[in-house]
């Protein structure tokens, strides 16, 4: 039928209406070999383009048609099939022995009728044609390699011949991504991944080293995935500034989010590496490296397979130690999203182990800044600095805990974080070492942290921490090595300023009837607040007491037989 309506004088070059398709748009996509040679001898086009900017190439390509594979020396050795006859008699032996069917006969035979690609990429123009991109920059290359056909795609860069194939592998599309790009992304995410793909990508001189526009690399994208197509029209308003390109680029990977399951691509990242001239240190827009990536999502095989291509100690220690743009180190991301095995990995290759994570913490606003129409209290969020003992404390992470004791975290930071979330026997349990000398001894807990605080100031802020008897215990111990309760913070407070905060006026006594306690009760802060009146202005602000106990503490300030209130105290 089509070759009478072509015979009859049929436009060979109609488009429809909607998308503006060819005939051999539509051929290819159905991989219709005979529809697809009368059309290409009748002058059809294999550069015709439809409203996305695909090509028939393109359309047939994203049909996701398979041909025959073909595979190495096939077809060159005759093998012999002996075959028992039913009967034999004196003229035979029984046996019949006939060579088998040459296979590239059969392949052949196969593909007639088919294969409409095929016999697209035999046409005189399909060298061209290959390399021809759509809208978004995305060639044929772009999507075989994505769909990982190997079969097809060594087809096409056949077609395209050598000059044109090596164009064609690091031909970036809109956003930076190579065919490379899109054929790790596609790949699977643990050790029986195949590179068969990515291999004839770079024997036809693909890039490892091209990053995308957010600065990934093809390593970054086998170690986390990308929605290929979440940001197609990130770049379609080149008005809008670089600055907000810039802030788009950042916007779209805090989408990238770390999956909550383990992986480990080692097939993959280990090929990679192999190359020596990839940055293996290369940051993307996040600051990631691909070391980063590779302990955020818990590969830990991966992890000690890009230490060992660093090489010398010093390169290692360099990329253990860089940060992404939240101040995260890669040992920092394996503690925030609990990856054990690569905790342990990093530890013992050196990692330092003092860095801080940035974490989210929500409470509860004061009723006077809540909105007149909502009558409850507001949560307000907050980042806040905690180390990583204090991380592995507040999700019950005891191995991790020991991990970093044993990689030499502070003694005394460990103790502060422990009462930070109320782990009081965890802290006592931790004073064992200091008291029988180790890690610096009970001189160790005289020191301050970064805001001056001692710990002292971290029992008394402590709100999961009343002042039971292991408080009173750990209390005493303190006082036993130095600790002073005049000390002031870098705000000016002292202890008994963060104890009337909370309530906690068993405590409030306590450091009262120590050395340098007695008229504390009057000592004022930098902003010339007494505990008191700290306390009394809480209630405006988020962590304040409730009324019953405000009252309480009001009344304890006020009326207590040992205490002597400045009543005339201003503020500054």
């Amino acid at each position: 039928m089509a070759h009478l309506l072509l015979d009859h004088g049929a436009r060979i070059d109609c488009v429809s209406a909607a998308k503006r398709e060819t005939p051999l748009h539509f051929a290819l996509r159905l991989n219709n070999a005979v529809l697809v040679d009368a059309l290409l001898s009748h002058g059809a086009s294999l550069f015709a383009q439809d409203t996305r900017g695909y090509t028939p190439l393109h359309a047939a390509v994203i049909a996701r048609h398979a041909i025959p594979a073909t595979e190495a020396h096939s077809g060159q050795v005759a093998y012999a099939v002996v075959t028992k006859r039913a009967t034999f008699s004196s003229e035979n032996t029984g046996f019949s022995v006939e060579l088998e069917r040459n296979a590239e006969e059969e392949q052949d035979d196969a593909r007639v009728g088919k294969s409409g690609v095929l016999v697209a990429l035999q046409d005189g123009n399909a060298a061209s044609a290959v390399t021809i991109c759509d809208r978004k920059n995305r060639s044929p290359v772009h999507f075989e390699a994505r769909y990982r056909n190997l079969e097809l795609l060594r087809a096409l860069l056949q077609a395209a011949g050598p000059t044109a194939a090596k164009l064609a592998v690091d031909q970036p599309d809109d956003l930076g991504r190579t065919p490379l790009h899109y054929a790790v992304n596609s790949a699977a995410v643990n050790a029986e991944a195949s590179f068969t793909i990515e291999r004839l990508l770079l024997d036809h001189g693909a890039n490892g080293n091209m990053a995308d526009a957010f600065g990934s690399l093809p390593l970054h994208l086998a170690l986390l995935k990308v929605n290929l197509d979440l940001f197609k029209n990130h770049l379609d308003n080149a008005e809008d500034g670089e600055s907000d390109c810039e802030n788009k680029k950042r916007q779209s990977l805090q989408l990238r989010r770390i999956p909550s399951e383990r992986s480990d691509p080692v097939e993959t990242v280990s090929n990679l590496v192999a190359d020596p001239d990839v940055d293996i240190m290369a940051q993307d827009s996040m600051g990631h490296t691909p070391l980063h990536l590779a302990a955020a999502t818990g590969a830990f095989v991966c992890v000690s397979t890009l230490l060992t291509a660093l090489g010398d100690s010093d390169a290692q220690k360099k990329a253990m130690a860089m940060q992404n743009i939240n101040g995260f180190t890669p040992l920092g991301l394996a503690v925030l999203h609990k990856r054990l095995t690569v905790i342990m990995t990093l530890l013992r290759s050196g990692s330092e182990v003092d860095g801080k994570l940035r974490m989210e913490f929500s409470s509860a606003a004061s009723r006077d800044a809540a909105p007149k129409e909502n009558s409850g209290m507001q949560r307000t969020r907050t980042l806040k600095l905690r180390s990583y003992f204090y991380h592995a404390v507040s999700h019950g992470l005891t191995g991790v805990c020991h991990m970093l004791l044993s990689a030499k975290f502070s003694r005394r930071q460990a103790i502060e974080d422990a009462i930070r979330y109320g782990q009081l026997q965890l802290a006592n349990n931790l004073l064992g070492v200091l008291q029988a000398g180790g890690d610096g001894g009970l001189e160790t807990l005289k020191q301050t942290n970064v805001k001056g605080e001692t710990l002292l100031h971290s029992l008394a802020k402590s709100h999961q921490i009343g002042f039971n008897a292991l408080a009173q215990k750990f209390a005493w111990v303190l006082i036993g090595a130095g600790v002073c309760v005049e000390t002031r913070d870098r705000k000016g407070n002292i202890a008994l300023h963060y104890a009337a905060k909370r309530g906690n006026t068993l405590f409030m006594d306590f450091l009262h009837h120590q050395r340098g306690g007695q008229g504390s009760e009057n000592h004022v802060n930098k902003r010339g607040e007494t505990p008191l009146l700290f306390t009394l202005k809480q209630i405006h602000r988020a962590g304040g007491l409730a009324e019953d106990a405000m009252l309480a503490t009001f009344c304890y300030f006020m009326e207590h037989p040992l205490f002597s209130i400045d009543d005339n105290v201003v503020d500054v």
